[in-house]
């Protein structure tokens, strides 16, 4: 995942996760997709804490 300044194009921020959901090969699409999803959402939940920790939780959820 990468984050960019909307502005600038500059990148910000990169994150890569190297685990694998077990036995990929033999999932549908949509079972991939799930484990996508929910890499994502673990991410998300990560950089909002950094986030509040960093700048304050002013944010509106």
């Amino acid at each position: 995942m990468e984050l960019q300044d909307s502005v600038t194009g500059r990148t910000l921020a990169r994150a890569g996760d190297t685990t694998r959901a077990t036995g990929t090969e033999q999932v549908d699409e949509d079972a991939s997709w799930d484990s996508v999803r929910t890499a994502a959402e673990h991410w998300a939940t990560l950089f909002r804490g950094f986030l509040d920790a960093n700048l304050g939780s002013n944010a509106p959820n």
